[in-house]
């Protein structure tokens, strides 16, 4: 997952240099797949990998294995900033 949510960022960036909304488009279908597909069957957490452990017994705060929040953080400042620009 934090592979694809950097490809997106690196989209958001290349429609910052180009000014080619096909960046954007391909940056928005990676993050509505990661927002919409993803995350609501995790516990709306975003797992790092796609072999997600439901028996994980560690901190709850990790229940879905490999799970960090600061990658929660990026995704949604990545959705933020993609509904910023498009809305210019």
């Amino acid at each position: 997952m934090n592979a694809n949510m950097h490809a997106a960022e690196s989209m958001l960036g290349a429609f910052e240099a180009t000014g080619e909304t096909l960046w954007l488009d391909r940056a928005g279908r990676i993050l509505d797949f990661l927002t919409n597909q993803i995350v609501p069957k995790h516990e709306w957490r975003l797992p790092e990998d796609w072999q997600v452990n439901p028996d994980y017994s560690g901190n709850p705060m990790f229940r879905t294995m490999r799970c960090t929040p600061g990658h929660s953080i990026e995704l949604s400042a990545y959705s933020s900033a993609l509904r910023s620009v498009r809305s210019r």
